[in-house]
């Protein structure tokens, strides 16, 4: 009756646990749906001070210019985001143009027509603009290379050029946390502006050289803000940092960039070969390869590489619209234009108008060409890489909340207690070398909860002289709990070091990855922290103990790593760049995993304890008797044990096959 009064209250236990478990990973759950806010938008990205204009820009069809379908609901957009911006400019004193229109170009940066129509009256452009502060264009072809012109000629002007917009952009890209935006492209920005070149290793096997000589990085990082430094104008949605590769312009300074930039055209695997920055074969099997490589070669300005560009908006999603696409986090090439970014080839370096083109391809992480591995390399002879199979490794993520001070707070409460332990221990002249390791151990891995452990279970029971206090079980189930925790959490971290420094883990099977996850905690528990405490304990052999703490240890491990396995892999894989191999928050994520684990496992202690098996000789300091009579000692087997063995190993699987899902 008490066994099943016993698991009764196990389960009780464990799913009050899987509740807590669950609420506080949705309190730290990084919100990944988006929602647009256009006054949120508006005030991040251009902060509209008192007595500023704003012009709102479309352009229109005509001629063979045949309007379509988002282009129309493009100005439908421009008119919501003019409504808007009236609305907003009552409440921060800012004032707003009426809508301005003009002919499109039909070209993507070509010259802007002269005159249009502002609120239905005709009016020269120029006239608009040097009255205007904020111009945000929504038109169906790029108005960014005049744009910076007018910046360049008036001082007060900034501008959005947000060519082929759509209105899906504002559940994606354009909803964006853009403080977290700028954040990252001022990362990318400084790294691109010290880097002299870029070597780019891409899944199909091809490697491209970029020659970032004699250039200076620009950022797109959708902060536009009256007194902000740098570019004046911007594209929205934002979030890239980019320079344009030498050119080759300086006399007997000929540009290094070469190789084989790979990319899908039409479902066709194409490469493009690249010499001193120009672009000298395309190579294919099918038909687009041919029309590719006519299309470049029909203008010799077609064949400059342009631009090597980082987006970093990890709203933007991968939909065939250059705009968002190139946000989209990972990497990015042109060919053509770059004049606009810092280059040397602008439109009069075209041989006709209508063959200005800057053509952006995409790298997305998941997408059909990934990139294996992105290097740049610093002018002071050293290397960093940016990229690893299509994600960042630089950056430190945004938690969602503050971490520094409790980190600080932790590491110092760890070291009182650990130096508290390591001293009190010293002065005890009964315990046994073991036992002042495992209590200092546990105190590193547990901070401030080992020392109370420690004070609850070892030293108030070995101070006390009433036997019921020395023998209690729930203090005997304790302290077993963190020392068996302790000896697995010592695999945990090695785990971590095998994941983060082992160069066959990128390649190996998630059979593989699987059994180090289990395996690596299982040995360091079992073989060098119970058996070696087993054996000085009864005075036999290592080896003969590694056979009886087996059971024991192996139902341990299925308890602690059901706790610890969500704890460590959902926040590490949410927040990798945080987290990193030797990065001080990453030892506190042990602890919680650690504590995590301890709670999972108890229940099984507690049972044991109960049963009268004995496992755990740290307490034999206190009172030997409590831990072996006759000399005889029980221990699980499976005949006693195998429902706590089956139970934990449910609970083991079920926990990392749910992980597996939250992280997928």
């Amino acid at each position: 009756m008490m066994i099943f009064e016993m698991r009764s209250r196990v389960y009780k236990y464990l799913l009050l646990l899987f509740i807590a478990i669950g609420l506080t990973a949705c309190g730290i759950m990084p919100q990944r749906a988006q929602t647009f806010d256009f006054e949120k938008l508006i005030v991040d990205v251009f902060a509209p001070q008192p007595g500023e204009k704003i012009l709102v820009m479309i352009d229109l069809p005509h001629g063979e210019l045949v309007n379509n379908t988002e282009w129309s609901r493009r100005r439908l957009m421009a008119k919501e985001w003019h409504e808007g911006l009236i609305q907003l400019g009552t409440r921060l004193n800012f004032d707003v143009h009426p809508l301005y229109s003009y002919l499109a170009t039909g070209q993507h940066s070509g010259p802007l027509p002269e005159d249009g129509k502002l609120g239905g009256q005709s009016i020269r452009l120029e006239d608009v603009i040097a009255d205007t502060n904020i111009v945000i264009a929504l038109t169906e072809y790029s108005a960014t290379a005049p744009l910076i012109e007018f910046v360049q000629r008036y001082p007060h002007l900034r501008a959005a050029s947000m060519p082929t917009v759509t209105k899906a952009m504002e559940q994606t890209a354009l909803a964006a946390d853009y403080g977290e935006v700028a954040r990252k492209c001022s990362i990318l920005v400084e790294r691109l502006d010290r880097a002299i070149s870029a070597e780019v290793e891409f899944t199909t096997g091809h490697r491209m050289y970029f020659d970032l000589r004699y250039r200076t990085a620009e950022v797109d990082d959708g902060q536009l803000h009256a007194d902000g430094e740098g570019m004046r104008v911007i594209n929205l949605p934002s979030g890239e940092a980019y320079i344009v590769p030498y050119e080759g312009e300086m006399e007997g300074h000929p540009s290094q960039t070469e190789g084989t930039i790979p990319m899908m055209c039409r479902n066709e695997l194409v490469s493009l070969v690249v010499e001193e920055n120009r672009i000298l074969e395309v190579l294919g099997p099918g038909g687009c390869a041919a029309g590719l490589r006519e299309y470049i070669f029909q203008d010799e300005a077609r064949r400059n590489i342009a631009e090597l560009g980082l987006g970093v908006n990890d709203a933007a999603v991968v939909t065939g619209n250059v705009l968002e696409d190139e946000k989209v986090p990972g990497m990015h090439w042109a060919f053509g234009l770059s004049e606009a970014l810092g280059g040397t080839v602008g439109v009069d370096d075209f041989s006709d108008p209508s063959h200005v083109v800057h053509r952006d391809i995409v790298y997305p992480k998941g997408g059909l060409i990934e990139v294996v591995s992105l290097v740049l390399n610093y002018k002071d002879g050293t290397s960093e890489e940016i990229i690893r199979y299509g994600e960042y490794r630089i950056f430190k993520s945004k938690l969602p909340f503050s971490f520094d001070h409790l980190l600080v707070t932790w590491l110092l409460l760890t070291a009182g207690s650990m130096s508290f332990v390591a001293i009190d221990l010293e002065r005890d002249k009964h315990a046994t070398w073991g036992v002042k390791f495992a209590w200092v151990w546990i105190s590193v891995i547990f901070g401030l909860l080992g020392l109370v452990v420690y004070f609850l279970s070892y030293q108030k029971p070995q101070r006390s002289r009433d036997p019921k206090v020395q023998s209690a079980g729930w203090r005997r189930a304790l302290s077993a709990t963190v020392y068996t925790t302790a000896g697995i959490a010592l695999g945990m971290i090695l785990v971590q070091v095998i994941f983060n420094t082992a160069p066959f883990m990128d390649e190996a099977s998630p059979v593989i990855r699987f059994l180090i996850i289990y395996l690596i905690p299982l040995l360091t528990g079992w073989l060098i922290f119970r058996t070696p405490a087993i054996s000085s304990a009864l005075q036999m052999r290592y080896w003969n103990a590694i056979r009886r703490t087996l059971l024991a240890e192996v139902i341990s491990v299925n308890f602690v790593l059901s706790g610890a396995i969500p704890t460590i892999l959902i926040p590490s894989n949410w927040y990798p760049d945080f987290f990193g191999p030797a990065s001080p928050p990453t030892y506190l994520l042990i602890s919680l995993a650690a504590t995590a684990g301890a709670l999972f496992t108890y229940p099984f202690h507690a049972w044991m304890i109960r049963r009268g098996f004995h496992v755990w000789p740290i307490q034999t300091s206190i009172d030997r008797s409590l831990m072996w009579e006759d000399g005889s000692v029980a221990i699980p087997t499976i005949r006693n044990a195998w429902f706590a063995l089956l139970l934990s190993t449910v609970i083991f699987l079920t926990s990392f096959v749910l992980t597996i899902q939250i992280l997928i």
